[in-house]
C-alpha cells in the first residue's frame, strides 16, 4: 500500500449512538466552520445515548453520532497527538448511557481545525449541495489532488465537504494497528459517499 494513502474516517455502526450535541454548546453548523469553537460549550459539557436506539449501549473510541462530527477516546487523541496532529481541539465530554448513568468521563468532541481544498473536482464525480452551491451534498467517485494537499497534514476536513476528514496513511496505521473500536475507513481515492460496508 502506498505510503501516502488518504482514508475517509467513519464510524463502524457498533457503539451506542449520539444523537445531539451538549445542551448550552453551539449547534452542529457551527462546528463545520473549523474554527475554534471550545470556548461555546459549557464546562460541564454532557451528552447521552439516544433514545432511538435503545439497544445501543457500547462505548467504542469512535462514537456514532449523527450531527457529522466525532466523538473520540482519550486513545484516539493520544495516537493523533503522537501523529503530529496540531489542527485538533478537543472538547472533553461526559457521555451518560440511556439511564443517565455515567457511561464515559474519557471522551472528546474532536474538532478539525481549517480545512482542505484536497478534492480534484474535475476528475470527481460528486452531486453538489442543492443549497449551498459550492459545496458537495455527495460523492459518486472521489479523487483527490495531493498538490493541493500539505504535506505535513495528519488529519483534515474538506474544504467542498465540511463533515468529512480524511487521515493520512501513517495515521491510519497507528489507529488500526491499536485496535481502535467503533472505527471503519476508506480508503479516499476510488470512495463512492457509502459508509455502511
Amino acid at each position: 500500500m502506498a505510503g501516502n494513502d488518504y482514508w475517509v474516517l467513519k464510524t463502524d455502526y457498533t457503539s451506542a449512538v449520539i444523537k445531539e450535541l451538549p445542551p448550552g454548546g453551539p449547534e452542529a453548523f457551527i462546528l463545520d466552520r473549523g474554527e475554534r469553537v471550545a470556548q461555546l460549550f459549557p464546562p460541564d459539557a454532557t451528552v447521552r445515548f439516544s433514545e432511538d436506539y435503545p439497544t445501543r449501549r457500547k462505548v467504542c473510541d469512535f462514537m456514532s453520532t449523527i450531527f457529522g462530527a466525532h466523538i473520540v477516546s482519550a486513545k484516539v487523541k493520544r495516537i493523533l497527538e503522537e501523529q503530529g496532529a496540531n489542527n485538533c481541539e478537543f472538547i472533553p465530554l461526559t457521555i451518560l448511557d440511556h439511564k443517565s448513568k455515567l457511561a464515559s468521563k474519557e471522551h472528546f468532541l474532536l474538532n478539525v481545525l481549517g480545512h482542505v481544498e484536497a478534492v480534484d473536482m474535475e476528475r470527481s464525480q460528486v452531486v453538489m449541495n442543492s443549497i449551498l452551491k459550492d459545496r458537495i451534498g455527495n460523492f459518486e467517485h472521489m479523487v483527490l489532488d495531493r498538490a493541493a494537499i500539505p504535506p505535513n497534514a495528519v488529519i483534515f476536513r474538506l474544504s467542498r465537504k465540511r463533515d468529512e476528514f480524511l487521515v493520512n496513511q501513517a495515521t491510519y496505521d497507528a489507529l488500526t494497528k491499536e485496535g481502535i473500536t467503533g472505527l471503519k475507513c476508506f480508503q479516499a481515492d476510488g470512495w463512492d459517499g457509502m459508509d455502511i460496508y
